[in-house]
């Protein structure tokens, strides 16, 4: 061969070579960072304990038209809302965990 051959053969080698990717390559602890972080903006302004007991005690008063009614009508609703902003939470970072881990998203 000569040495044409040879600067060809190599100039094509390193151009056909795979670059080395600049993302993050996922880790458990890279995607848990991530998946936290999303969740957290994720329900971010969804009602929770404050809302749900403003609606159970009016519900409570409503329907119970007395104070006791509206004081167990707000325990409970408040209850009831943290319970459905942690399941929301709870979904988003299983989402987002798997999606990191699965490498749909870029990581800087």
């Amino acid at each position: 061969m000569n040495k044409l051959t040879l600067a060809v053969c190599g100039a094509l080698l390193i151009f056909l070579s795979p670059a080395e990717s600049s993302a993050v390559e996922p880790s458990p602890a890279v995607c848990d960072a991530y998946a936290k972080d999303m969740a957290n903006q994720s329900v971010r302004g969804r009602p929770g304990l404050g809302r749900g007991a403003a609606r159970g005690a009016a519900l409570g008063a409503i329907l119970g038209d007395s104070r006791k009614s509206a004081r167990k009508g707000a325990l409970l609703g408040a209850l009831a809302g943290g319970a459905r902003k942690a399941r929301a939470r709870s979904e988003s970072y299983d989402r987002h965990y798997a999606d990191c881990m699965m490498e749909r998203v870029t990581l800087n």
